[in-house]
């Protein structure tokens, strides 16, 4: 049997069995087995309700079961429906990120006796849902009966969840007699996915205009910027930092108002390429986007310029060119693929080569591109390419024109060879070969980037990333007195000294002597931050009577460099404080009395400041007592005091009086009487030893309870 209103089931099956619930005609829910419990989901079903439950296996016989929805006994309260009130957001009636969320709950007894005193509780194992309010009080429930309550519970979102996240909330109903149930159901959050895509340049306006950074060039960079979630971005903050010595970001950041679910934004930035950058060195770049608790990234790896032989110097001079075979290539102006000029392989005959070759070092992971034409004999007067001597391609016929190839090439020593050879007959076409704009992978030269400035946290070290080409040594120093763990590597770990925390910031540089015995140097300031001070004393009521009022809101002043606040209440069973940025509503524990404390701190990438001077807060209920009335008048002088006073009674009925002063735990520390007080009753009190704080003198007089504050300041 099943009970009515619950919604899985839990089955035990071999490992790729398929189980299926049905309900008449209607299946209701399927799963694969794995060999252990698992619960199957599946809609809550009605008493009187059949179930049929059928599992199959290749090789193995059927299974067929039935079980009975049925009632179950006593009161049992379970989930029925929920909606979600998010007015206090952009009032969809959906949950998104960074929302406070009221959750309207439906619950319904589906047992055979009233459910007493019922209180229900929600909880959840996603980390990105706090909760504000997290039970409700629902009184009776009779049997049978659902029970609606509007905005039972409160919680908020993270403003980092996940877009399209499946939060489970688990509720718990328990009654007076200690029975409890348990059931669960479950929203999806909307939020921002923010991407980043392709890079583009351009150098329409300051540049030459041919889609690519060049030497002594200034141009715009252009990011593609998407959101694919299901909410707006908003205050999208867009960064770009250079990773080398040769490019200058000109813009700081670009902040994007709002960033929708459709189309692309493309921030743009504008830089300038140095003067002497090598030729096709690669300019490696960061773009980072932020939002809210949300942060994108990629790194982008754009040559500055190209490695070219487009011939269009009328010679092989432009860089060590060596011709060979029987007949070398020439440089011709016959039918260029660009420009006016292209190389042509020699007038050679049966047997004979004609070729070109250049050899130096690689200084990465690149590509060799050229454009190739050739008329000749097919499958045998060739176009030859090898790779330090390895053949990696060839061509012949007369069918093609003007084609591109490219090929991988790896660091290091690298020797590019074409080559055009004919057999021993045959001649057919031009029986030519022709070779033209060459996009050479980048020549190893000496670079170096001791990195971006940057900024860490006092108390922590530092991960130098710096990056250095064709060095014979390495080493780092300081301008501070901190140390590194190895300053003979490019990637040491820098710990800054006290003196460094003082001087705010160091500059470390990265030194070093090439092949060729070439010194260089690049620096980089490592910025030093700290949490933030304390706040001035958060401001509101320093008396909270309980009789008036349940909850109090108090507030700071809001701090441009904090990325958040916290508060602190001292004893915490005081009350539950609801924070908000810059102010705090406590709701008070009504079983409480006496003197408590409210700090506030700032929150910043480094943590938690210190928390600011407290203010202290007298929580009293003075359900009961009457402050004043035509009856009796009280007067404390002076008030504050330092426990030197004077108190004042007068009644307008000649009745005996009892007085005393309590402290805010309750203890009476001083007591007295009077047969009347319808002349004045005047008492002077000398009680210096009192420790400060917040005091009440109350009065009795025929049954009434009269009260005054009465503060002791030292």
């Amino acid at each position: 049997v099943i009970l009515s209103g619950m919604d899985n089931f839990n089955i035990t099956a071999n490992s790729g069995s398929f189980i299926c619930l049905s309900v008449g005609e209607n299946i209701i829910a399927t799963a694969e087995a794995t060999g252990a419990p698992m619960d199957i989901a599946f809609p809550p079903q009605e008493t009187g309700t059949f179930i049929d439950v059928v599992i199959t296996k290749q090789n193995y016989y059927r299974y067929e079961n039935q079980l009975e929805v049925i009632p179950p006994d006593g009161p049992y309260c379970m989930y029925k429906s929920h909606s979600l009130n998010d007015s206090l957001g952009n009032n969809n009636y959906k949950a998104d990120f960074d929302e406070d969320i009221f959750i309207n709950i439906g619950v319904k007894n589906l047992g055979s006796e009233d459910a007493v005193n019922v209180t229900a509780t929600i909880s959840t194992t996603n980390s990105f849902v706090d909760f504000i309010d997290a039970t409700e009080v629902f009184d009776t429930i009779l049997a049978g009966e659902i029970c609606n309550m509007n905005n039972a519970f409160k919680i908020h979102i993270s403003n980092a969840i996940p877009d399209q996240t499946q939060v489970r909330i688990d509720l718990t109903a328990s009654d007076e007699q200690e029975k409890s149930w348990e059931s669960k159901f479950f929203f999806v959050v909307s939020a921002p996915k923010l991407t980043v895509g392709e890079m583009l340049v351009d150098d329409s306006e300051f540049g030459n205009n041919n889609g690519r950074l060049d030497p002594g060039e200034t141009a715009d960079l252009k990011f593609k910027t998407t959101n694919k979630g299901h909410c707006i971005a908003k205050d999208v903050v867009c960064t770009l930092t250079a990773f080398n010595q040769y490019i200058t970001v000109n813009t700081e950041e670009v902040i994007l108002p709002t960033l929708s679910t459709f189309g692309a934004a493309y921030p743009k930035f504008n830089v300038t390429v140095a003067e002497d950058a090598p030729e096709a060195v690669m300019a490696e770049m960061h773009y980072s986007i932020a939002s809210a608790g949300y942060l994108e990234g990629k790194a982008y790896f754009p040559k500055i310029g190209i490695f070219l032989e487009d011939w269009e110097t009328g010679n092989f001079n432009k860089y060590e060119w060596i011709t060979g075979g029987s007949q070398p290539f020439t440089i011709s102006s016959e039918t260029p693929y660009q420009g006016s000029y292209h190389a042509a392989s020699g007038n050679i005959n049966h047997n004979q080569k004609s070729s070109f070759m250049i050899t130096y070092e690689v200084m990465n992971n690149d590509n060799i591109l050229f454009y190739k034409k050739v008329s000749s004999q097919l499958d045998y007067d060739q176009l030859k390419f090898y790779i330090n001597g390895t053949l990696r391609a060839a061509w012949s016929g007369t069918s093609q024109g003007w084609t591109q190839e490219s090929f991988p090439v790896s660091p290091g020593t690298n020797t590019f060879k074409w080559e055009y050879s004919k057999n021993s007959s045959v001649v057919a076409g031009s029986d030519k070969a022709w070779v033209d704009y060459i996009v050479l992978p980048t020549r190893l030269v000496t670079t170096l980037f001791a990195g971006p400035d940057d900024a860490i946290c006092e108390n922590l070290d530092f991960q130098c990333l710096g990056s250095a080409t064709n060095h014979a040594t390495v080493n780092w120093t300081t301008s501070g007195t901190g140390t590194f763990s190895n300053s003979e590597t490019l990637y040491p770990v820098y710990s800054p000294s006290e003196e460094d925390y003082q001087n705010n910031s160091v500059a470390l540089t990265l030194n070093i002597t090439d092949n060729d015995g070439e010194s260089f140097s690049d620096e980089m300031i490592l910025e030093f931050l700290s949490t933030p001070k304390a706040p001035a004393t958060p401001v509101g009521p320093d008396y909270v009577d309980l009789k008036e009022t349940n909850s109090t809101i108090y507030s700071i002043n809001s701090d441009p460099d904090a990325s958040g606040y916290s508060w602190l209440l001292e004893p915490e069973d005081a009350g539950e404080i609801v924070m908000n940025d810059t102010s705090a509503v406590i709701n008070w524990n009504p079983d409480f009395l006496g003197e408590v404390s409210l700090s506030a701190a700032l929150l910043n990438n480094c943590g938690t400041g210190d928390f600011s001077e407290p203010l202290m807060i007298i929580i009293d209920n003075t359900v009961g007592l009457i402050s004043f009335d035509d009856n009796l008048q009280l007067l404390i002088a002076p008030n504050p005091n330092n426990g030197n006073f004077k108190i004042s009674i007068k009644s307008n009925e000649n009745e005996a009086i009892e007085w005393s002063i309590m402290n805010y735990l309750g203890v009476k520390v001083l007591s007295g009487s009077a047969q009347n007080a319808s002349s004045r009753l005047e008492l002077f009190i000398n009680r210096q030893d009192l420790s400060p704080g917040m005091y009440v003198l109350v009065v009795e007089l025929n049954g009434k309870y009269y009260s005054k504050k009465l503060l002791i300041n030292k």
